[in-house]
């Protein structure tokens, strides 16, 4: 021997079957870390840049006023780390035409905070200069390309100090430079195209009192863009700003809090099985080399010397065995997302996340220190006197079995082999617990990932959500964006369809009384509040507004909602051109409102004129006649109420002229593609009107989804498949440790097929326990999990006790555990019983 450190390779190369066992556990760990840090990777990149679409940008919030002193003022502002400032020149109408063009002035760096990219030529660098949104040129009556000269007067309208509009009217001509792609799918008005020019350019053509000024920012990472709203917005000098935060990137910031959460809970349990697994093996190993490590104390190591050598062990299997793993996991990932979707540039497949590598070592080496610590303790407290007289027999006498036989009451129901089995069990006690651990985070990390792809499945509600074969949606309330009655007549004679349902939408606010607001609902309004002065203004008047979806319906589809009544009751028939509505409230967990049946409930709704130009807001006051159940679920996550009335009572109460929504749905030999293609030939003149077929819709939610659901199935086969050859793994390495205890039961006459059987039992109680264990822990995950992320993770979110997946999982988990005894009691009869009792591995 040339030194004592050269014992730890040479243990590592005598003990194979072992360092297998170790390096297994610490593989198939690894493999779960990186499946999760690419599923997590993946949810994240592709939900960030759904929200940057929907959101139009990436900026943390948008500020407006006409106040010039106050903006150089706030640009500077510590709070704020970035900024981009535009001003609108106004506004060209298109003759003959719904389009309209909105004429900006941005700086250079508005790249930086909203979707705009470039197509074609460039972006302007001097005065009459303009780079116009692609769909637009389309549009206008003569062709235009970059390098034509175009010429437009646009307006600039504002209300005047005595309450009327006035206009500012300013023309000239630019030269067309470029062609950009707009992104912003919330937009409501579809005919509206962006042009871009100079911000300078624009501030020498306006009176400076006619100009407001806009910006995007950023807000310093040391506070929240909550935070840093509010602080803003409580100084003095800002006081004629108005402020508006990006929700919709303050949301993906949340999202990603809680998705951090539960990547930490899994790396937690998966740094827990891997612990276990390691633990078990060198606990089991240091008790078979009692004597060895006797007899290093004997010829003078010391105790810190003999814990360094178990130590010293698991660190190099570490370092062999964790890279092994992380390569694996994301070859095995990548594999099964490219079999499945039949993706195949591999481009991207040596692409490890750099968060799942680190992860890996950290819990890798973690899991090794953890389970390898206890057992080099014990292995440094042998006394070389014990060790070496130690024969690591059984641990009890005759009469301890037979005393312990006779107080079992399992020899009397299942016979003597189920009893030796579950007295083997109980002798090795931490065995059993740590294996029993190891097996039901196993099923719990199932259920829980199983939970949550179930919950976050668009596709599971997507029937319901379109209402029938098509919808048709109007983006906005204005008259010019909405279908007529002769759209309705005209589509209703389409030969095919079965059944229309036209109906009313509008977006506003409710006004509700103060004795109708709960804490929570107060609290909110404080919150927005400290983040805008108009809400500020509107909270000191005691007005209390809250957002609210107004739908008009059919007289059939408010009767279709008696069976979700609370309180109060529906006839529709009734509530003909009556102001008479029916309300939910407090939609997606939230606890706002506090309304009943009979109470009155003022919405606030928008006049315009006959040309679909906007007068004013107004508001009118109506009398609840029924509240619906609260789980009925919003469109749209932000929304917190919903009201439903007659259509003919939305026209003639709130002004709400044409129809934003019709469900179509077709009879059975109804010719799909052709009306499909009618309806689109229907609605081709009205941009801010889309068509959603279900089966279009259908494809594209798959499609959307796809990455998302085969990340997360990809994840949950391979803690399947982990968790399977972990409990091989675990009883292959719990008989071949026995097989000294084992050959002495043989020796005293134990027959071939009653060790089996015994090991059998042996593989069922495991099973039994960790069933148990591992559903009702999973089981109370996922709830506590949809208590704490349904209004975060995923609005809307629903929990049932799931029977069914506990049922198999419990009979799987059985199954297997028998099946995994079977193949480990194949290993007893390979050599005789004098071998297996003196040891020989």
């Amino acid at each position: 021997m040339k030194s004592f450190w050269s014992l730890i390779p040479r243990n590592i190369f005598k003990s194979k079957k072992r360092v297998l066992f170790i390096g297994i556990g610490i593989v198939l760990s690894m493999c779960l870390i990186i499946s999760l840090s690419i599923m997590l990777d993946s949810l994240k990149k592709s939900s960030y840049q759904r929200i940057i679409d929907h959101a139009g940008g990436v900026y943390d919030i948008r500020v407006f006023t006409r106040d010039i002193k106050s903006f150089n003022k706030l640009i500077k502002d510590p709070i704020l780390t970035k900024t981009s400032t535009f001003i609108n020149l106004g506004t060209y109408k298109i003759p003959n035409t719904k389009y309209t063009l909105e004429i900006n002035g941005y700086d250079k760096n508005i790249g930086d905070f909203i979707n705009f990219k470039l197509e074609q030529g460039r972006y302007p660098e001097n005065n009459n200069e303009i780079a116009i949104e692609d769909w637009m040129l389309d549009k206008f009556p003569v062709k235009y390309k970059i390098g034509n000269k175009i010429s437009f007067p646009t307006a600039l309208s504002r209300r005047g100090l005595n309450g009327k509009r006035e206009e500012l009217k300013v023309q000239d001509k630019f030269t067309i430079v470029g062609v950009f792609k707009y992104t912003i799918n919330q937009n409501t008005d579809k005919n509206k195209a962006v042009a871009y020019v100079k911000r300078k350019y624009v501030e020498s053509k306006l009176p400076l009192d006619w100009i407001e000024y806009e910006a995007y920012a950023d807000v310093n990472p040391e506070n929240s863009a909550a935070k840093s709203l509010e602080l803003l917005a409580s100084k003095s000098d800002y006081v004629k700003v108005t402020f508006n935060q990006n929700y919709f990137k303050t949301s993906i910031s949340q999202d990603f809090k809680a998705i951090d959460f539960i990547s930490i809970i899994l790396y937690i349990f998966i740094s827990i099985v891997a612990s276990v697994i390691i633990y078990n093996i060198f606990n089991v190993s240091v008790t078979e080399r009692v004597k060895e490590f006797g007899m290093l104390r004997a010829i003078g190591s010391s105790p810190g010397q003999i814990k360094l050598l178990v130590l010293g062990e698991g660190l190099i299997l570490g370092c062999i065995f964790i890279p092994i793993g992380i390569l694996l996991g994301n070859f095995i990932v990548k594999g099964i997302i490219a079999l499945t979707s039949g993706y195949k540039d591999f481009n991207g497949i040596i692409n490890i996340p750099m968060s799942g590598i680190a992860a890996s070592f950290i819990v890798g080496f973690l899991s090794i220190l953890i389970g390898t610590i206890p057992p080099a303790g014990k292995a440094s407290k042998i006394s070389p006197i014990e060790a070496i007289s130690s024969n690591n027999n059984l641990q009890l006498t005759g009469r301890k079995i037979n005393k312990k036989l006779q107080n079992n009451s399992i020899v009397s129901k299942f016979g003597f082999t189920a009893d030796m089995g579950y007295l083997n069990l109980k002798r090795n006690r931490k065995r059993y617990i740590t294996t029993v651990i190891s097996l039901s985070i196993s099923i719990v990390m199932f259920l829980f990932v199983n939970y949550l792809i179930n919950s976050t499945d668009p596709i599971k509600n997507l029937k319901s959500k379109i209402g029938g074969d098509f919808i048709i949606v109007s983006s906005s309330s204005q008259p010019k964006d909405s279908l007529s009655d002769k759209d309705i007549e005209d589509i209703k004679d389409i030969k095919g369809i079965d059944q229309i349902y036209n109906g009313k939408t509008l977006y506003t606010a409710m006004i509700v009384p103060e004795g109708k607001i709960t804490k929570e609902g107060m609290k909110l309004l404080q919150q927005e509040s400290n983040k805008s002065s108009y809400a500020k203004q509107q909270l000191e008047s005691k007005i209390y507004k809250f957002s609210v979806i107004v739908n008009g319906y059919s007289k059939d589809e408010l009767n279709s909602m008696k069976g979700s009544i609370v309180e109060g009751k529906i006839n529709a028939e009734d509530m003909d051109e009556s102001p008479v509505v029916i309300l939910v409230q407090n939609l997606n967990y939230s606890s706002n409102t506090r309304y009943n049946a009979g109470d009155k409930l003022t919405l606030m709704y928008y006049i315009f004129d006959d040309k679909g130009n906007f007068i004013r807001d107004d508001k009118k006051t109506f009398t609840i006649a029924a509240i619906l159940k609260e789980d009925l679920i919003s469109p749209d996550a932000q929304i917190k109420n919903l009201v439903f009335m007659r259509n003919e009572t939305a026209e003639k109460y709130l002004d709400l002229k044409g129809y934003q929504q019709i469900k179509i749905t077709l009879s059975k030999n109804a010719d799909y593609e052709g009306i499909e293609k009618t309806l689109k030939a229907k609605i081709k003149n009205y941009r801010g009107v889309t068509l959603t077929s279900y089966k279009e819709e259908l494809e594209k939610t798959k499609k959307s989804n796809m990455q998302t659901s085969l990340i997360m199935y990809s994840f949950v086969i391979v803690i399947t498949i982990v968790s399977i050859i972990n409990l091989f793994n675990i009883m292959s390495m719990n008989i071949m440790l026995r097989k000294k205890e084992i050959g002495m039961l043989r020796a005293i006459g134990f027959e071939n097929n009653q060790v089996k059987e015994m090991i059998r039992f042996e593989g069922m109680f495991y099973g039994l326990a960790s069933g148990f264990w591992g559903t009702v822990t999973g089981v109370i995950l996922t709830y506590f999990s949809f208590l704490i992320s349904r209004r975060t993770l995923n609005q809307g979110m629903t929990w049932s006790f799931p029977i069914i997946t506990v049922i198999m999982t419990f009979g799987i988990t059985i199954f297997i555990c028998l099946l995994s005894s079977i193949n480990a009691s194949r290993q007893l009869f390979s050599s005789s019983i004098v071998e297996s009792i003196r040891g020989n591995e």
